[in-house]
């Protein structure tokens, strides 16, 4: 779980997408623009649904 916790900490930084991006073209390895599209919009879904039902953190309301 820990190895996990640590690859997904890691693809938060825009670097290592900058690293990931990198060694793929260095690879020889292209996607086909239309796939990308598709991905980004599956992923922008995603990311809504998910911010709709998670809840926001902040200062906590103090009790009346």
């Amino acid at each position: 779980m820990n190895k996990l916790k640590n690859l997904v900490d890691r693809l938060k930084e825009p670097s290592s997408w900058a690293a990931l991006a990198s060694a793929m073209l260095a690879l020889g390895i292209s996607v086909d623009p239309g796939l990308w599209q598709h991905l980004a919009l599956a992923g922008t879904g995603v990311s809504g649904l998910l911010a709709f039902f998670m809840g926001e953190k902040g200062p906590a309301k103090p009790k009346e």
